[in-house]
């Protein structure tokens, strides 16, 4: 057996024992080193010495000094302690590694791992994405279940689905256009969530919808009294605050205040100038909200009609004024409250009387016979006149008529 002083612990109880002069145990030791390693010189060499060590001690009486190790021996000593410290130390920092780092590293991954889960429910729970932040959240918990942050998460989760009833009835209501009541819903959801999504928006454009119903309704009141003017400019002032409120609603309101006001100037009209151009005015705007309107194209027709007869009347061109007042009675004989037909009757005999005066009888026939053919019950102008044409009298006696019939004419020789 080859010796091996580092793998014997006998050997490193020997050394011990003569280093300290237990000279009987170290001979013990040694005579047992030797039975196993007989060949070994050293050991027979500690051997003897321990003995004679003893002997002497013996004989004498006192103790003898232990041995000093040669300084080879002592650096293997030396060396072999460091090995056996370092290797208690491997061992003691293993153990502390297992037993306090390892956990405590687990224990920081755990809580890295439930951070970042709680930063992704956060973020999921800020954009509405309930059901995942609440899958997140409920993963996190898994891993943590008592930690408060968790908790606070979860609980966070069921106020934010709560919070969302109270927003998705909001906007019903205000789909449905009742935005007083679709306003206090949004108001009570933003004041349990700190995630309001487009609440603000919503409640902006609420009080905005309020206002517009505030002046459809303060338009429409004022429109009832008959203050068409008035209603006008609410109506025009909330077409300029939202063109798409009520458009239809609001464009038909705008269309009956010009068509009374248009009618209303038309009361005044008669042989007015301006009252026939601001009846006309009211009636194109009338128009311009539905332009496909007939009634309103109608109007506008007739209107413009009146105003070319009214400003042919004022430089006396009867012909004219007898044919847009003819236009006008042959569409509407009630227009101006029947008051067309009085002057057209006016009209006819005096372009009959221009015509006579330029000498153009047939036409001035023409328009006398249309006068008399209208049905009216005043025919003062239609009375006898006496007059005679070069001289020569009418066929009717001494008091001839002031236009002739047919007869009369073809008798004179005037028409052909």
């Amino acid at each position: 057996m080859v010796f091996d002083p580092h793998s014997d612990p006998l050997y490193q109880q020997a050394m011990q024992a003569l280093q300290e002069g237990q000279w009987q145990e170290a001979i013990q030791s040694l005579e047992e080193l030797l039975a196993r390693y007989p060949e070994n010189e050293a050991i027979k060499q500690f051997l003897d010495e321990a003995i004679l060590k003893q002997k002497l001690e013996s004989s004498s009486g006192r103790s003898v000094h232990p041995r000093r190790w040669p300084a080879w021996v002592r650096r293997y000593l030396l060396g072999v302690a460091i090995i056996l410290f370092l290797a208690g130390a491997i061992a003691l920092g293993i153990l502390f590694i297992n037993q306090r780092i390892l956990p405590a590293m687990a224990e920081v991954q755990k809580e890295y791992q439930v951070k970042a889960m709680l930063e992704e429910g956060w973020i999921y729970l800020a954009r509405g994405e309930l059901d995942q932040a609440d899958e997140v959240f409920h993963r996190a918990g898994a891993l943590d279940p008592g930690a408060p942050k968790v908790l606070d998460a979860l609980s966070a989760i069921q106020r934010q689905r709560q919070a969302e009833r109270l927003y998705q009835e909001g906007v019903r209501l205000q789909e449905e256009g009742k935005y007083q009541e679709a306003l206090e819903y949004f108001m009570e959801y933003i004041t349990q969530t700190p995630y309001h999504r487009d609440a603000p928006q919503r409640i902006l454009e609420a009080h905005r919808q309020l206002e517009l119903v505030d002046m459809f309704q303060e338009a429409k009141k004022v429109f009832q009294k008959g203050d068409y003017i008035q209603a006008i400019k609410l109506f025009e002032n909330l077409r300029a605050s939202n063109r798409w409120y009520k458009r239809q609603e609001v464009a038909r309101y705008l269309y009956e205040s010009y068509m009374n006001l248009g009618y209303a100037a038309l009361k005044n009209a008669l042989d007015s100038i301006p009252n026939t151009e601001a009846a006309l005015d009211y009636f194109r705007k009338a128009l311009q909200e539905f332009p496909r309107d007939p009634h309103a194209t109608r109007e506008v027709t007739l209107a413009e009609y009146y105003l070319n007869a009214v400003q042919a009347k004022t430089q006396t061109q009867w012909p004219a004024v007898e044919h847009y007042l003819e236009l006008i009675y042959n569409q509407d004989s009630s227009y101006l409250d029947r008051r067309i037909l009085p002057q057209l009757y006016e009209a006819s005999i005096k372009a009959g009387d221009m015509m006579r005066e330029q000498g153009d009888l047939p036409m001035a026939y023409h328009y006398y016979l249309k006068a008399c053919q209208l049905p009216i019950t005043n025919r003062t102008l239609c009375q006898a006149v006496p007059y005679t044409d070069n001289g020569v009298a009418f066929p009717h006696g001494n008091t001839p008529c002031r236009w002739c019939d047919a007869h009369a004419c073809r008798w004179r020789g005037w028409l052909r």
